[in-house]
C-alpha cells in the first residue's frame, strides 16, 4: 500500500481536551440533578453536538431542561480552557515533524464546529502547523458516518485507501473504516470497545507507537 496522507482527530488525539469535556458534562449533570455515567459518555465521545443532545435527552428521559444543560456544560468547558489553556497530547511534535519530513499530506477531521476548532488550535499553537481542517458543521452526517473523513481526503487530494486515520473514540474508528481508510486507535478517556478493537488496524497507548506504525506503512 502506498501511504500518502494522515488524517487526525483533534480532541483527545492532538490536544488534551476530552478530559475537560468529560468534567464539564459531569459537573453540569450534578447541578441538574442526574448522573452522567461512563456509559453515556462513551455514546457521545467523538460525535457531533447534535448526536450528543439526542443521547443525553434519551438518557434523562426529557426530565431536564436540555437547552440549559447544554449551555451550562459548554460554559464550564470553555471556562476551564480559558483558565488552563489547551495542551498538546504527548507525541504530537514528533508526529508532525515526521509527517512533514516524509512529505505526507495532513488534515484534521473533527466533529466540533469550525469556531470551536479554530479556538482550540490557536490556544494550543497548532494553527500554524496544520493548515487543512474539516469540521462537523461542514458535513451532513457526523461520525460514525464516513463523511468527515472523505471530505478530509478530498482536502488533501489523497485517495481514501492511502490514508491513515488516528482516532481516540469508537465513532471515529467506525467512520474511518467505513471510508476505506486505515484506522489507528490511541484511546484517551475511554477504553477501546470490542468493536473499536476489531475495526482498528492497531490500538496503541500513545502517538509514539502510532508514529512507528506510520513509518512502517510509509516504506
Amino acid at each position: 500500500m502506498k501511504l500518502s496522507g494522515v488524517i487526525l482527530d483533534l480532541d483527545g488525539v492532538l490536544i488534551d481536551t476530552e478530559s475537560i469535556s468529560k468534567r464539564a458534562w459531569i459537573q453540569a449533570a450534578e447541578e441538574f440533578g442526574f448522573i452522567f455515567s461512563d456509559s453515556l459518555y462513551s455514546k457521545i465521545a467523538g460525535r457531533s453536538v447534535l448526536s450528543a443532545r439526542r443521547e443525553i435527552e434519551e438518557a434523562t428521559e426529557g426530565l431536564i431542561d436540555l437547552e440549559s444543560y447544554m449551555e451550562r456544560s459548554t460554559f464550564l468547558y470553555n471556562e476551564e480552557m480559558n483558565c488552563n489553556g489547551v495542551q498538546m497530547m504527548i507525541g504530537v511534535p514528533e508526529l508532525l515533524e515526521y509527517l512533514d519530513q516524509a512529505s505526507l499530506s495532513v488534515a484534521i477531521a473533527t466533529s466540533t464546529s469550525r469556531i470551536q476548532a479554530d479556538r482550540k488550535l490557536n490556544r494550543s499553537g497548532l494553527q500554524v502547523k496544520i493548515k487543512k481542517i474539516v469540521t462537523g458543521d461542514q458535513i451532513e452526517n457526523g461520525k460514525p458516518a464516513p463523511d468527515l473523513f472523505l471530505l478530509a481526503a478530498q482536502e488533501i487530494s489523497t485517495p481514501p485507501g492511502q490514508c491513515v486515520v488516528i482516532e481516540d473514540a469508537e465513532a471515529g474508528i467506525i467512520g474511518a473504516k467505513s471510508a476505506g481508510m486505515i484506522p489507528i486507535m490511541v484511546p484517551s478517556t475511554i477504553a477501546p470497545s470490542t468493536t473499536a478493537k476489531e475495526l482498528s488496524y492497531a490500538v496503541v497507548p500513545s502517538l509514539y507507537e502510532a508514529l512507528e506504525i506510520i513509518r512502517e506503512l510509509a516504506v
